[in-house]
């Protein structure tokens, strides 16, 4: 390593983040920018997109921080994440990937201020990176003055189907739309993360289907003790039903709170209900729901409970980091999601790998998901749920069947396949725009289009999951 490489690595972390954010440029000797041995080649320098940390962590922020745990061993890549102005925290435990700090902060994530920010200050970010693959992994991102060869990961297209419900201002759907439809245009290569996002992505963009691939997202299996998931609680108090995700409007609280009430009053179980996220975030219909909860008591039939407040059985628990999480997955009786659209569902994926029963909407892309390791829903119909999940969670030999199935389900999803995936993907279209370096180029991904069933399809494994539709 040169003397200006050895005095670059004896920075501190905070130092790098700094020297980064005021000159966004390749510097030899941070996260592994030498020269490989063998055929005087080099390390396929690939750059993603992190701004989305800004602000709060949601589903897409997963999909980056899996995938630079796993990119980042590959040897044969020399990662960059790019940053915005704040949340670049996590970083400090891959001392290996460079991080390119930028001004991106959070007013900027409103759908039109974002489409500017894209179109004006990244290009040049990416340009000066020197980087050789620009991965957009937040629904767009490239802009018409990119630069380098790009592959953009659309998670979904629901904002693009019901705009009035995410978008407050008119100009934020048109930013949105834009910004959309430029990067689908631009990218050489398009991801969806699931059979039902590439389809709508398929069917929203025609000339893109080619070059669309779907590689589905994952999950790290945990190293649960069996004791651990042993202390899931059957009956009683302590017991919960658990709901991991946004609040939005297409997360349907209302519906689930729907199903809670009618778990409570007609079948007299006594499940507490649990949620990630506050309160301050639920929509209208979710509060008058909450609302008409305050205003019932409940019989609970088995305990002989009278006269209890309804609403004290709903518990928010504002963020929850990952070891939380984790004893939350393990303990609970029951995941339950009455969405009415995703894109994939990494909860749904991640409560199965911890072997919680699964009760979901019949909705988006959930079908792909729980295949037949869960049980899936009408989100229309709270009292026909209601009636399910009472079954799961009155049943303990079916509930041991259903973690059973589900660790098994979640064992054919994980963040190594869909990083060794991508992996292939970049050096594809690096190749592809004359790009040389020390590894071999030349791969086939496969894509939505065409017949052959290459790596690029995703496995559906159910036919249940090719009925997945949308709901609402």
């Amino acid at each position: 390593m040169s003397a200006a490489a050895s005095d670059v690595a004896s920075l501190s972390w905070h130092q790098r983040v700094v020297e980064a954010v005021v000159s966004p440029v390749v510097t030899e000797g941070i996260g592994g920018f030498e020269r490989t041995s063998g055929s005087g080649g080099r390390r396929l320098r690939v750059l993603l997109d992190g701004r989305m940390f800004v602000g709060r962590f949601a589903g897409v922020s997963r999909y980056v921080s899996s995938l630079v745990d796993h990119l980042s061993r590959d040897n044969s890549l020399a990662l960059s994440v790019l940053c915005g102005d704040s949340g670049y925290e996590w970083l400090e435990a891959y001392p290996g990937v460079r991080m390119i700090g930028s001004t991106f902060g959070k007013r900027d994530r409103r759908a039109f201020r974002r489409w500017m920010w894209e179109e004006l200050r990244l290009p040049g970010i990416i340009r000066r990176s020197g980087v050789d693959v620009f991965h957009a992994t937040w629904n767009s991102g490239i802009g018409l003055r990119c630069g380098v060869p790009s592959i953009l990961t659309l998670h979904d297209l629901i904002p693009w189907r019901d705009p009035s419900r995410h978008f407050y201002y008119s100009h934020d759907s048109f930013g949105y739309r834009m910004a959309t439809s430029i990067s689908v245009r631009r990218a050489h290569r398009v991801v969806g993360v699931s059979g039902h996002s590439v389809a709508d992505i398929c069917a929203r963009f025609a000339k893109a289907c080619s070059k669309t691939v779907a590689i589905p997202n994952g999950v790290d299996l945990p190293c649960v003790a069996q004791e651990a998931l042993s202390r899931r609680v059957a009956e009683g108090d302590e017991a919960y039903v658990l709901y991991v995700g946004g609040l939005g409007s297409r997360k349907n609280i209302a519906g689930l709170l729907s199903v809670m009430s009618v778990l409570w009053e007609r079948h007299g179980l006594r499940h507490r209900l649990l949620l990630t996220g506050n309160p301050s975030g639920l929509p209208a219909e979710a509060i008058r729901e909450l609302d008409r909860l305050t205003a019932r008591t409940g019989m609970a039939r088995r305990g002989g409970e009278t006269g209890a407040n309804l609403r004290d059985r709903v518990e928010f628990l504002g963020h929850v980091d990952d070891r939380h999480l984790a004893r939350l997955y393990a303990g609970a009786s029951a995941l339950v999601t009455m969405s009415r659209d995703e894109g994939f569902g990494l909860p749904v994926l991640e409560a199965m790998a911890y072997g919680c029963p699964v009760v979901a909407s019949a909705c988006g892309a959930l079908p792909e998901v729980v295949g037949s390791a869960g049980r899936l829903v009408d989100p229309d119909s709270p009292a026909a749920a209601a009636d399910v999940l009472a079954g799961v969670l009155g049943d303990v030999d079916l509930r041991s069947v259903m973690a059973a199935s589900g660790r098994e389900r979640a064992r054919g999803f994980s963040w190594s396949s869909a990083a060794r995936r991508l992996s292939a993907l970049y050096r594809e279209v690096a190749f592809s725009r004359g790009v040389r370096w020390g590894i071999s180029n030349r791969v086939d991904i496969g894509s939505a289009g065409g017949n052959s069933a290459r790596a690029g399809r995703i496995d559906l494994r159910d036919s249940g999951a090719r009925s997945a539709g949308r709901c609402g």
